[in-house]
């Protein structure tokens, strides 16, 4: 099959098409009782050139299929959701405090302007992993124990026990130890995934769509910040049994300014009732001033309980509970998000995960969840489309077999 390039795409031959087109040349030139059997000089040549056509041809198929956003990746995928005016959403850092013992009064660097570059450099402790924390304000300190608020030095989900920085990696005179008493006050979030960018990309193209919700949901997806949203609309003569009034809209947004959103729902107003505990004012061309109404999620409190099997007799009395109910809150304070239900399945697999962080001569076992600490179970859908859920220790309730 020839290389083609038209209305249909770019074909372009397979590898042993190649081969075998390669392999007839060479009979044509030297014959057809030359030997091109895969050991012999003439056969490794044909299979080295046939390779090298075939490689040249994927590149140029990717190259080709790279124009399609939902194929394309990486930088080309930037690129390409450009022109739909949407921008990668970067990664966060985590920050922790730490308390710091010093012996004398001592001046230690920080990243003060610095904070979100990744090459910023300061006073800098570490876990027993190699992960580094870096101080995030030139502080001046006193002889005795301060603390401070420290930025993971790699952007994302870079998850941090209590009591894991121990380790001072820039080591400065007077500076006796270093500690975190609790975990972080903020849990970093990775960039926007490919198949993140793909999926938002795909609802933000819903602008100019003949339904105005999928245009709201689409436009304020697009907004700086915001991880999520959600529209939903009530077209019926009464309230709905989700609180929303006659013909009215619920908008629910995790993330980005109030501006912001008011702005985008004003863009799409069509006079209709809205439902929503936050507010924000548009002034019109003509001076006049239009409320919007819109929600961010609820936190719903949800109570854990578990049993602890030991596998070892001689480490039930070694075991620290508070510590894992550190290491769970932790790995679960961004695992919910608003609308999403709650289930013993992801609490026991996390909680396999925390308990891992301690011992490994541990396993959980009658794993249930509660909203009131009282009636427990194993499935909790969400109390309603603004909720979620989170995971604190105070909430969680283990024993130790």
């Amino acid at each position: 099959m020839p290389d083609t390039f038209d209305s249909n795409g770019l074909i372009v031959a397979q590898s042993p098409e190649l081969v075998a087109d390669f392999t007839n040349d060479m009979q044509l030139i030297y014959g057809n009782d030359i030997n091109v059997g895969s050991n012999s000089p003439d056969g490794q040549l044909i299979n080295i050139v046939s390779q090298f056509g075939t490689d040249l041809r994927e590149f140029l198929l990717s190259l080709v299929s790279s124009f399609d956003p939902d194929q394309a990746q990486g930088v080309i995928l930037d690129q390409r959701v450009a022109i739909n005016n949407i921008v990668r959403q970067g990664g966060t850092y985590t920050i922790v405090p730490v308390s710091i013992t010093v012996s004398q009064p001592v001046t230690l660097q920080g990243l003060d302007a610095n904070i979100q570059d990744p090459n910023g450099t300061g006073f800098t402790i570490s876990d027993s992993s190699g992960n580094n924390y870096i101080l995030i304000n030139t502080t001046s300190f006193t002889a005795g124990t301060s603390t401070a608020y420290f930025r993971a030095q790699n952007v994302g989900q870079v998850e941090v026990l209590s009591n894991s920085l121990t380790n001072i990696v820039t080591y400065v005179l007077g500076v006796a130890s270093v500690n975190n008493p609790t975990g972080p006050t903020q849990v970093g979030q990775d960039q926007e995934t490919d198949m993140e960018l793909k999926i938002r990309r795909t609802k933000s193209t819903s602008v100019n769509s003949q339904g105005f919700i999928d245009g709201l949901v689409a436009s304020l997806l697009a907004l700086p910040n915001v991880s999520n949203a959600s529209v939903y609309q009530n077209t019926g003569s009464s309230v709905d049994s989700n609180g929303i009034p006659a013909h009215g809209i619920w908008v629910i947004v995790n993330g980005g300014s109030s501006s912001d959103i008011v702005n985008t729902m004003y863009a799409y107003n069509t006079g209709c009732s809205m439902k929503g505990s936050q507010s924000g004012s548009v002034t019109t061309v003509s001076g006049d001033v239009e409320i919007m109404y819109y929600d961010t999620p609820a936190e719903v409190d949800l109570y854990v309980k578990a049993n602890i099997k030991t596998l070892s007799p001689n480490i039930a009395g070694g075991i620290s509970v508070s510590q894992i109910q550190t290491n769970l809150a932790t790995i679960m304070a961004t695992y919910y998000t608003m609308g999403q239900y709650a289930s013993t399945s992801e609490i026991t697999t996390n909680l396999i995960q925390a308990i891992a962080s301690t011992t490994n001569y541990a396993i959980p076992i009658d794993v249930f969840i509660s909203l009131d600490g009282t009636t427990w179970t194993d499935y909790i859908p969400a109390p309603s489309l603004n909720s979620q859920f989170s995971v604190q220790t105070e909430n969680m309730t283990f024993t130790v077999e």
